[in-house]
């Protein structure tokens, strides 16, 4: 009998063969679930299964990604709603929902991804879209100080070279940089791991960032930054930065400037003026169906 991965996989090829959207993952999982019953195994619960083919759903698209399929994702529509998308090739990571990132992020222009464990695959991917045509990309990681958060940052690092690769051939390089704090065990609350992580791990408890103190955080965040970031890469966004700061100095110390926008202002004002005094008709049959400017259409204004 094929076994239950074979059978994802067939299937999911042949959604894929239709040209559907499909928005999420588990919206395939939903194409697919009735070929897929006969592999349900005796009580097994069915968020179990589901669970199981869901994820063996973005194991396949993840491998047709890698293997050359790069446009996969924005076939089926899968999109990343969590990054925060910025201008030079960082990447600032906190595995928890933390606010540290937004004391640097605009400054150095660095795009913020905010999760709650693993990151998807298709996110990952989307990201390498985007930094693509980037030689240097730079990866600061900030996870639990635990076994799964050293694998989410070290996963993280090693798919997102990966998923670069399947775009550049190798032409990109992702240069990782992981928080870290010094003698975390001793300094803030721990918990203790579970005997499976201890065996993962070099102590028998771990920490959870929530318990670091936010300064302590930043601090940390400013000291990964400080090595990993090269100052040079900066000098494009700080120029254009400087110039711009000129440029409405002189634009303020102009009286032309000053006389020219009084001018347009007045001009603004007896335009609207003129507009308000016109004629209009009002349709409420022209509201025929839910869709954009379909309101201001009721509304038509007599011209002079």
């Amino acid at each position: 009998m094929t076994s239950r991965a074979a059978a994802v996989r067939r299937y999911v090829d042949e959604f894929l063969a239709t040209g559907e959207e499909a928005n999420t993952i588990r919206t395939i999982w939903y194409q697919i679930k009735h070929q897929m019953q006969p592999w349900q195994k005796p009580g097994q619960t069915e968020a179990d299964f589901s669970e199981a083919v869901t994820e063996t759903i973005g194991a396949h698209l993840w491998t047709l990604f890698i293997e050359g399929d790069v446009d996969i994702y924005e076939r089926l529509d899968i999109t990343s709603r969590a990054l925060e998308r910025r201008d030079l090739p960082i990447i600032l990571f906190c595995e928890k929902q933390l606010p540290d990132f937004d004391f640097i992020a605009d400054e150095i222009e660095g795009s913020v991804y905010l999760s709650s464990g693993q990151i998807p695959n298709f996110e990952i991917a989307q990201m390498a879209r985007a930094l693509q045509s980037e030689p240097d990309v730079y990866l600061v990681t900030m996870t639990d100080y635990d076994p799964a958060g050293r694998e989410i940052s070290c996963n993280f690092a090693k798919k997102l070279q990966m998923a670069l690769d399947a775009f550049s051939y190798g032409e990109s390089v992702v240069h990782h940089g992981s928080v870290t704090f010094e003698d975390p065990l001793e300094r803030y609350n721990t918990y203790e791991l579970s005997a499976r992580q201890q065996k993962k791990w070099e102590s028998t408890h771990g920490v959870e960032l929530d318990t670091i103190p936010k300064t302590d955080r930043i601090e940390a965040i400013r000291a990964t930054l400080e090595k990993l970031l090269p100052l040079e890469m900066f000098e494009a966004l700080s120029l254009e930065r400087a110039r711009k700061e000129e440029y409405t100095v002189q634009l303020d110390n102009s009286e032309e400037y000053s006389h020219l926008k009084q001018a347009v202002k007045a001009f603004k004002e007896n335009m609207w003026a003129k507009v308000l005094k016109l004629d209009y008709t009002f349709d409420t049959d022209r509201f025929e169906v839910y869709r954009d400017h379909e309101v201001v259409k009721m509304t038509k204004i007599t011209a002079l």
